[in-house]
């Protein structure tokens, strides 16, 4: 993450490239002290990956104060929906078709704030095209949070199967609830991703369907 970064900044500074929009991830804050979570939350990442999403937002900041290159971070929540490879929704959807036990570590209950795809091209489109996010970290989520068991259940009711749920002890440094404060993104955009859960679920149900 780190070394692709800086190579998309050089490469943007030496061909007068004004504007870096880039995905950043929630993960960095590492362990919630409050909820919702803000964009001033203290970060400290839990995993390698955490930490090169937030090297790459102070590489961002840097490359602002030194060559004036204008960038946007939106911090990913749990983004999922159509063409997504990996990550707890298409394997819940998988191991559902597959009549298998879907692992869940720890007792289920940790909440996620999770984001279907779609609702977010208005806001890469938006900040393309103005500059009312400039130069900010924005939170991209709903505010809305689900359980892990939440997820499972709904998913289970598309795939019309009883999920087998194999408990796993907890993970070392694994979050807890994590929902995002999406003050910040409403002011900006005068508005917060809104497809339903269980909407958006379908939505991905039906993709995975028409892929196999």
């Amino acid at each position: 993450n780190i070394i692709g970064m800086l190579n998309v900044l050089e490469a943007a500074r030496l061909n007068n490239i004004k504007k870096i929009i880039f995905p950043s991830a929630s993960s960095m804050i590492g362990i919630a002290k409050e909820n919702p979570v803000t964009e001033q939350h203290p970060t400290t990442p839990k995993t390698a990956y955490g930490v090169s999403k937030l090297a790459c937002e102070h590489y961002l900041r840097i490359y602002k104060e030194l060559y004036d290159m204008n960038y946007v971070v939106f911090r990913f929540f749990n983004i999922y929906g159509p063409y997504q490879a990996n990550g707890l929704i298409p394997n819940i959807f998988s191991k559902l078709k597959k009549n298998e036990p879907i692992t869940v570590f720890g007792n289920g209950d940790q909440m996620r704030d999770y984001v279907y795809i779609e609702d977010m091209i208005k806001y890469f489109s938006k900040a393309i095209t103005s500059n009312i996010a400039d130069n900010q970290v924005i939170n991209m989520g709903t505010g809305q949070g689900a359980t892990v068991k939440d997820v499972i259940e709904l998913a289970s009711k598309q795939v019309g199967i009883e999920p087998k749920i194999d408990y796993k002890p907890e993970r070392p440094g694994e979050i807890t609830n994590f929902v995002a404060d999406t003050k910040l993104l409403r002011a900006l955009f005068g508005s917060v991703p809104s497809t339903p859960l269980d909407e958006g679920l379908r939505l991905t149900h039906e993709w995975l369907n028409g892929k196999q």
